[in-house]
């Protein structure tokens, strides 16, 4: 009860060189550490997703219809062609219309801002000023 823990140290590093003591710490622990560091417990490892699909009921209760009506998954909308007799929209780049030297992101959103004024262009603020 007497002997505190930094006494049985100092013993135990005059009964032993130092050299055993850093072995003996090393091998105390490699003791400690996990064999595999990347081994998940088993609540966490990862399930096998099986590849049959679940069994549908052939008639469904009464009160699930409007929610499997309601969960449906939407029809896919087929995409039109554009047609090439109307203008396309210009396409917001973050490069100068007069000079192709990059914008900052503020510079291209008051330029998009002020379609009318820069005719929906981005430009750099040399040339924001001119126009």
């Amino acid at each position: 009860d007497k002997i505190g823990i930094g006494t049985v140290l100092k013993l135990a590093l005059n009964l032993r060189s130092l050299e055993t003591t850093t072995e003996w710490g090393e091998k105390l622990k490699r003791q400690h550490r996990p064999a595999d560091l990347l081994e998940l417990p088993e609540f966490m490892r990862p399930r096998k997703i099986s590849k049959t699909p679940l069994p549908v009921p052939a008639r469904l209760p009464a009160a699930l219809k409007p929610f499997v009506a309601a969960h449906a998954p939407s029809p896919v909308k087929v995409m039109q062609p554009v047609n090439p007799s109307e203008p396309a929209l210009p396409e917001k780049r973050l490069i100068c219309a007069s000079c192709a030297a990059k914008i900052s992101y503020a510079e291209g959103k008051f330029c998009w801002n002020n379609a009318q004024r820069f005719s929906g262009q981005a430009y750099c603020r040399e040339h924001q000023k001119l126009m």
